[in-house]
């Protein structure tokens, strides 16, 4: 009886562990999600135009705290593995990986990885401009291969790993966040470019560089 309620206990505590866990990843998404819709940016120039230049690091300084509750919660969980890589499927493992680290070096050679972060907009004079205003459709590189590299390694890196309860949450909750943060990220592509983004949705794949592959299938 002892043990019973010492294992219901336990239950309980880990249950509940589970439960903050998943609401604090979905406060992080739904919080970075309307920072992205909400005109951040332009409710600063309005109060002064010289005020757009913080816009990137207040996104990302919020970003990071919302970041803490749930990686808090993930790393103190102590139930049981429920999946692990082992024997040949290390394989896999090590190619989304590999994948991952392809396309976050990729995509930081590709992106302004300093206007990202919000620190060149700390040096400028004057009114800064929003981030990706005016800039050219980049094509090359590895946004030739898929469209949203980041969002791509992203998914690739949470899933390439020994799952817990805790793990499979969260990597369930940031896959969603991908998919959904990408399908935001073509429609605001869209709306920016246009036609010409259009053609390059019909030759390069969103995610995964079936297209790609497929191509460099039919030159062998």
């Amino acid at each position: 009886m002892i043990e019973f309620h010492a294992k219901s206990g336990l239950n309980s505590m880990i249950d509940t562990q589970l439960i903050y866990l998943a609401l604090s990843w979905i406060l992080f998404c739904i919080l970075h999600s309307l920072l992205i819709a909400l005109p951040l940016a332009d409710w600063l120039r309005r109060s002064n135009p010289e005020y757009g230049r913080y816009e990137r690091v207040i996104y990302n300084t919020i970003a990071l705290a919302t970041l803490i509750p749930p990686i808090y919660f993930g790393l103190t969980f102590t139930g049981a593995t429920i999946f692990e890589w082992g024997g040949w499927l290390r394989w896999i493992q090590a190619a989304l990986i590999l994948w991952a680290l392809f396309l976050f070096w990729g995509g930081s050679r590709q992106f302004d990885t300093a206007r990202f972060l919000g620190l060149r907009q700390l040096r400028e004079k004057g009114v800064v401009q929003k981030a990706g205003e005016n800039d050219p459709l980049v094509t090359n590189g590895v946004l030739n291969i898929v469209r949203h590299p980041w969002y791509s390694g992203g998914i690739a890196i949470v899933w390439a790993r020994d799952l817990t309860a805790a793990a499979l949450i969260t990597n369930l909750v940031l896959t969603l966040y991908f998919l959904v943060g990408s399908f935001l990220e073509e429609r605001r592509l869209l709306q920016q470019y246009g036609s010409a983004y259009q053609r390059y949705q019909r030759h390069v794949s969103m995610l995964w560089p079936y297209r790609w592959l497929m191509h460099k299938f039919k030159q062998a």
